[in-house]
């Protein structure tokens, strides 16, 4: 089955205004996330600017496409600059992840 994890990544909030960008990754497995299942990816364990462990929140699968979609919880990045957000982005794009615009 074709698994898309998606996720936002975003700074840590300043003020009201949280730049909040999706980033997502499709891969083949046979093993179907549940709700709290831990999600362990390089980009995540190469990473010194966020903790390393996230889970899956929401699951829906669609039988007709065979795919199965996991939205994990939110990555927040530990800093208030606008460029550190744009390297996190780069670096998962490097990992395989695809930026979402």
């Amino acid at each position: 089955m074709k698994i898309v994890l998606r996720q936002n990544i975003m700074l840590k909030e300043v003020h009201k205004t949280i730049r909040i960008e999706k980033i997502e990754k499709t891969l083949n497995s046979d093993v179907i996330p549940r709700e709290g299942t831990i999600i362990i990816d390089e980009f995540y364990e190469t990473s010194t600017n966020f903790d390393g462990l996230y889970r899956a929140k929401d699951i829906a699968i669609d039988y007709k496409e065979n795919t199965c979609y996991v939205d994990l919880q939110d990555i927040v990045i530990q800093s208030y600059e606008e460029i550190d957000l744009d390297k996190e982005i780069e670096r998962a794009e490097a990992l395989g992840w695809i930026y979402l615009m």
